[in-house]
């Protein structure tokens, strides 16, 4: 058959003519069948491998930003962490004299607290508390154990670092036989010298972990940290081993010398050549330490089969160009390619009976039912995310996303954020204790949550955009946008109308006191946080005496610095009376020091200024019982009192704390205790300075009214004052004298006379104490 057909062919070729334009018509033929697929082939060989080499470089580019951001996050996270948990009271400076073998208690929470810190993070490997005078390392799983001089030296060597939280390495061997890697926070946070350190295990194998799951998984690929003196943080490969050798490469290759380093930056990714392969290496800084993230990844993995194909279309190139006959079936191949691309794309099953085409519409309607599919959820989850976003937002959380960002992300989340500014609007709910038993303390989230209904309502029908942020403590925020073309002042009409019928609906819905605070218009979404945080502190300088109110802070000026209006004589009956532990006595002028702040003498009363005096007030009966020889952390259970008070806002809910958490545990006290004759005597004592400091008294001469020796009277005063008679009694004069000077015109001689001095003698004190003459005082306190 074979010789039948090459005696045709070569019977068809001798009836062909044989002039010159034959064979300029057969080349030209020849060369329009067969040049195509020669100029593809090269092209594709040529083209496509200098493509993929830069896709791949890009490709390792995003690859080195995600990782890098991804590390930067979670050791942001940490430090963030280690940061809040070292402001928990367990790590106060009291643990400086706990006994952890005695104190079981103690010693349970602590090893709770270091469980807990460990949990908290994936990356925690071990969590350690070192304290430098102890000479201790406690540690959750084997309990505190004693340090001697050589294994201390490496914990005191850190707390001898300047920084506050830092990363150490090799301080202990980890579990994998590595050396630690470890971030250390020193104890306390400000305020006093350091005492100790959270020491802080990171897992080298978890870091590596993560980079595996974020990295590419190609066979030859690789991806590790480094420091800056080429020290391994994530593990290394086996010593010997192919890996190993790789990445002793790339790292020779990364971190060299600072000239050739400056050049490799410059051209990040860059090629390596490494035992006949090439590889595409990208590195780069985390911003948080000095660690240097290093990828590579073998470029044959990805220009392998297009060199293969390449070489394929040359040898089917030079095959048409002999073989122009077959022309018809390369071609009929060249258009059946996108159908086999589809069908390899889609994953179809070549068992099928059906034909290409629909196989391929079918899946692609699947593929559309899905995409609608996940395009509804995503809508259904939109608003949920938005509220998340400026959640954070107002919070300052996302401080690390410029403007550009901000409003990317503003109008993914479905607010049209172009040409436009932003503002806040806070509504303060008060007065639910005076509501007979309407609601009681626990509705709170109830009430917040209608006052968010209502918001949404009302500003949903007034305002183009806006979203109800709900703070869950009686506190909802109201985020709304402008037109920036808009007149300012159009703007702010509407937003306080907005806010008249906020405060009407809410009170006569809610039966409770209302403060609606406007914030400033803010061209920029990034300054969001501050107007937050200035209608926060805003809302504070409230007014007590008012029902409603409405706060505008375009239009509000900030109150002047006036005189200090605090009722300091209430303030001396209220320690007095706690001295000799009369709760009654004591909670009735707490509550008239509640009323002078509430401003009931014909002063305006402001939240702020009640706040203030009331945690100052507090501080005096904290200091007053500390001097009785009673510790407050022990009386009081450890509570945090100030956190306490501080979430209080009306007057009488302050009264009954004071009565309820202060003066009836301390009264209780008292009774039981010694303290409290000594409190009856330095009253006494108290009250005849006050009474007789105008006149020549003297320690003898009260110890004989009293019926007692001096030196019992004067260490009874000593312990409850914590200074001595005589200076006591010094100080009480030099505060008489002071005030005379400030709000009288008496002659200095007449004022020295009042308060029993000498004037020589009111002079030197002057000089001791305040290193002035009494006529420098008056000019000072004048001015």
């Amino acid at each position: 058959m074979i010789k039948r057909f090459a005696g045709r062919l070569a019977t068809a070729y001798s009836d062909l003519p044989r002039g010159s334009t034959f064979r300029k018509y057969l080349i030209l033929i020849l060369v329009i069948t067969s040049l195509p697929t020669m100029l593809i082939a090269a092209s594709s060989y040529l083209i496509a491998l200098g493509q993929i080499e830069r896709e791949t470089a890009h490709v390792q580019e995003l690859r080195l930003k995600r990782v890098s951001e991804m590390m930067d996050m979670q050791l942001a996270q940490l430090q963030l962490m280690l940061n809040q948990w070292s402001y928990h009271s367990v790590f106060d400076p009291k643990i400086r004299t706990v006994d952890f073998i005695d104190d079981f208690k103690f010693t349970a929470e602590l090893d709770k607290m270091l469980l807990t810190i460990q949990m908290t993070n994936p990356l925690i490997e071990n969590v350690s508390l070192f304290l430098d005078g102890h000479s201790m390392v406690f540690n959750q799983s084997q309990g505190p154990s004693r340090l001697g001089a050589a294994d201390a030296a490496p914990y005191r060597q850190l707390m001898r670092n300047a920084k506050a939280i830092f990363w150490s390495y090799g301080l202990t061997e980890g579990e994998d036989g590595n050396s630690s890697l470890s971030l250390v926070h020193k104890l306390p946070v400000a305020g006093v010298a350091p005492y100790g350190a959270l020491v802080v295990d990171v897992s080298r194998k978890r870091l590596k972990d993560i980079i595996s799951e974020n990295a590419g998984s190609g066979q030859l690929e690789t991806a590790f940290i480094v420091r800056g003196d080429k020290e391994w943080i994530t593990p290394a490969a086996l010593p010997g081993s192919p890996e190993r050798s790789l990445q002793e490469a790339l790292q020779a290759a990364v971190l060299a010398e600072p000239g050739e380093r400056e050049q490799r930056e410059q051209s990040n990714p860059f090629l390596l050549e490494w035992m006949g392969e090439t590889y595409s290496v990208s590195f780069g800084r985390l911003t948080r330490t000095d660690w240097t993230y290093i990828s590579a990844a073998p470029l044959s993995v990805v220009t392998g089969p297009v060199r293969f194909m390449s070489r394929n279309m040359l040898v089917s190139g030079g095959m048409v160009f002999v073989l122009a006959l077959l022309l018809s079936v390369v071609a009929s191949a060249r258009l059946y390619r996108p159908i086999r691309h589809l069908s390899q794309l889609f994953r179809l099953d070549k068992r099928s009976s059906m034909d290409e085409v629909t196989l391929i519409e079918r899946q692609w309607r699947h593929l559309s039912t899905e995409s609608e599919d996940l395009h509804n959820r995503l809508t259904e989850q939109t608003p949920a995310l938005r509220e998340g976003f400026l959640m954070q937002l107002v919070q300052n959380h996302l401080y690390y996303l410029d403007e550009g960002e901000l409003r990317k992300r503003m109008k993914q989340l479905g607010w049209e954020s172009g040409e436009r500014g932003f503002t806040v609007m806070l509504v303060q709910i008060y007065g639910i204790s005076n509501l007979e038993g309407r609601f009681s303390s626990n509705d709170q989230q109830l009430i917040g949550f209608a006052a968010a209904n209502i918001m949404g309502e009302l500003g949903g029908a007034r305002l183009e955009q806006s979203e109800v942020l709900n703070f869950q403590d009686l506190s909802v925020a109201l985020l709304t946008s402008y037109l920036l073309a808009e007149d300012p002042e159009t703007v702010r009409a509407g937003l306080q109308e907005l806010a008249r019928e906020l405060s009407h609906t809410l009170h006569s819905l809610l039966k409770t006191r209302v403060t609606v605070c406007i914030g400033k218009l803010s061209p920029e979404i990034s300054l969001i946080p501050r107007v937050m945080e200035e209608v926060k502190q805003a809302v504070g300088y409230r007014r007590l005496e008012d029902e409603n109110q409405i706060i505008d802070l375009e239009e509000s000026v900030r109150e002047s610095r006036a005189a200090v209006d605090y009722p300091f004589g209430v303030e001396r009956d209220i320690l007095q009376s706690l001295r000799l532990g009369n709760r009654e006595m004591t909670t009735e002028l707490i509550g008239s020091f509640l009323q002078e702040l509430e401003g009931e003498k014909g002063r305006e009363g402001r939240e702020y200024s009640l706040r203030q005096g009331a945690m100052q007030l507090l501080g005096s009966i904290l200091h007053t019982v500390l001097q009785s020889g009673v510790q407050p952390l022990a009386l009081f259970n450890g509570e945090h009192l100030f956190e306490q008070l501080i979430g209080l806002r009306e007057p009488q809910d302050m009264l009954r704390w004071f009565d309820t958490a202060i003066v009836e545990p301390y009264s209780s006290e008292l009774k039981n205790s010694h303290t409290h004759k000594l409190g009856q005597m330095v009253g006494v004592v108290q009250n005849w300075i006050e009474a007789e400091y105008m006149n020549n008294i003297s320690l003898e001469e009260l110890a004989d009214r009293l019926g007692v020796t001096a030196y019992a009277v004067s260490k009874a005063f000593r312990l409850e004052t914590g200074m001595n008679f005589i200076d006591y009694l010094t100080q009480h004069r030099l505060e008489a004298a002071k005030e005379l000077l400030q709000n009288s015109d008496l002659l200095i001689q007449e004022i020295a006379e009042r308060v029993g001095y000498q004037t020589t003698y009111l002079n030197r004190v002057f000089k001791k104490y305040l290193d002035m003459t009494p006529g420098q005082y008056r000019e000072c306190s004048r001015k």
